[in-house]
C-alpha cells in the first residue's frame, strides 16, 4: 500500500472515531482523476481505496464528506454513482 492510501485510510478512521465530523476533499480531481486516463498505479490505488472507504461507511450520520473540484469531468465516474459523492452543487 502506497503512502497516499494510508494516508486516506488514516484520515477517513480518525473522522469517524471523532464525529462528529465534516471531511472536506479538495480539487478531488487532482487526487482521483479518472482511472486509466493517466496509466499512474498510484493514482488508481487512491481511486480504489477511496471507493472501498465510501461504501465502508455504514452511517453517515456522524461524518459528512464533501468535496470541491474545478474540473468535474475529470472524476472517476464511479466516486459519483449514488451513495457515494452524488450530490452536486454548482455556482
Amino acid at each position: 500500500m502506497l503512502c497516499f492510501e494510508i494516508l486516506v485510510i488514516l484520515c477517513f478512521g480518525n473522522a469517524s472515531q471523532h464525529g462528529p465530523c465534516v471531511l472536506f476533499i479538495d480539487e478531488l480531481d487532482a487526487l482521483c482523476p479518472k482511472r486509466g486516463s493517466s496509466g499512474d498505479e498510484q493514482e488508481n490505488g487512491i481511486v480504489a481505496q477511496l471507493l472501498t472507504l465510501l461504501d465502508g461507511l455504514e452511517s453517515r450520520g456522524q461524518l459528512v464528506i464533501t468535496e470541491a473540484t474545478n474540473r468535474a469531468n475529470a472524476i472517476d465516474p464511479a466516486l459519483r454513482r449514488p451513495g457515494r459523492l452524488d450530490r452536486e452543487v454548482r455556482n
